[in-house]
């Protein structure tokens, strides 16, 4: 099988509180999905609230790898053993590609 993809939702819930701090709406916010193609792995991170949120999805069986945003090439910084946060912005969304480290 040369392909694969990942979906969770629900990484960071939103919540709408009253005027008493009762809440009122409890909502998933952030969609991933990771796609695994031959020897390329994407990560999409979809805010779906109103206000920023950070993602933290556990990257550990990327160890080594540098993710680069294909939207704007930027470079973040490489991957580890703890989950990997990401911001992002109201109703935005980051898409990486986790580039294998050198050998």
């Amino acid at each position: 099988m040369d392909e694969a993809t990942d979906y969770e939702v629900g990484a960071v819930q939103g919540r709408e509180t009253d005027a008493e701090g009762e809440t009122i709406v409890e909502r998933e916010t952030v969609v991933r999905t990771k796609t695994v193609h031959k020897a390329e792995t994407d990560l999409c991170v979809a805010n779906l609230s109103d206000t920023p949120r950070t993602a933290a999805p556990n990257l550990a069986h990327f160890v080594g790898c540098q993710p680069v945003d294909l939207i704007h090439g930027r470079d973040y910084p490489p991957t580890g053993e703890q989950p990997y946060p990401i911001e992002v912005g109201p109703y935005g969304f980051r898409w990486l590609l986790l580039t294998p480290p050198a050998t």
